[in-house]
């Protein structure tokens, strides 16, 4: 059995807004909601981590969903612990989880991560993006997390933007932040990620580097379009992604 673990507790502070950010639309549609229209068929009840005003995200969704309350803004690996305290071990194999603000999520994509984690029987599975600059209409892409590969051109690690090297910066693929794990490896190790990083919080993305030292396999696979990997974070940004939507 897959589930899907949606992250949509943020404040959104760039937003320029009370709202929380999951909540503010895209062509008339809360971002939050078509990212569920995109994948609500292939996993039937999701579980949607809130915090920052999550009683609106939960009036405006509905009962439908698993909802997971993060009680303090402490990062995406804090954010799945608490959605994964609401899930039972029983026929769970697969834990697939996504950020709540990326409206363009297609449910092609998040097929391909999961026929590639089972195909590899990979512990984690994630989809990358390559851009070519990070100007213009690439501007979003500036402050994700880069992937780091090894001489063999396996995926070592992704560090984060803030924690990133010069060099680091200049990495041209970037973390979608789009993830296929194994359930119970991630079960047994997502309690033991460390706050010892720029921004104080429980990285999601430590866990990469936890498989490489455990010898685990990790793999990765590119979006097809980058626009699909787009996120909202500002005004200007959700003005971009509409361009694009349907």
């Amino acid at each position: 059995m897959d589930q899907l673990i949606i992250l949509a507790g943020g404040k959104g502070t760039r937003m320029r807004s009370e709202m929380p950010k999951v909540l503010h639309v895209v062509r008339g549609v809360p971002i939050v909601q078509r990212l569920l229209d995109a994948l609500m068929p292939i996993f039937p009840k999701p579980v949607v981590v809130i915090g920052y005003r999550g009683d609106e995200v939960r009036r405006v969704l509905g009962e439908e969903f698993i909802y997971a309350e993060q009680a303090e803004p402490l990062g995406t690996g804090d954010a799945v612990r608490a959605a994964m305290d609401m899930l039972s071990d029983e026929r769970l194999e697969r834990i697939v989880v996504v950020p709540g603000d990326h409206p363009l999520i297609s449910r092609e994509t998040i097929e391909r991560l999961i026929a590639a984690q089972k195909e590899a029987k990979a512990c984690v599975a994630v989809v990358t993006a390559v851009v070519p600059n990070f100007d213009g209409e690439h501007a979003t892409f500036l402050h994700y997390g880069r992937i780091l590969r090894n001489e063999a051109g396996d995926v070592a690690g992704i560090v984060e933007w803030k924690d990133a090297s010069e060099s680091e910066r200049h990495i041209r693929e970037v973390n979608t932040s789009y993830y296929a794990f194994d359930a119970k490896w991630l079960r047994a190790h997502i309690g033991t990620l460390s706050r010892d990083n720029a921004a104080r919080e429980y990285y999601l993305t430590d866990v990469v580097r936890m498989a490489n030292e455990h010898g685990e396999r990790v793999v990765a696979l590119a979006v097809r379009d980058i626009r699909e990997a787009l996120g909202i974070n500002d005004p200007e940004q959700l003005e971009r992604v509409e361009r694009y939507c349907r």
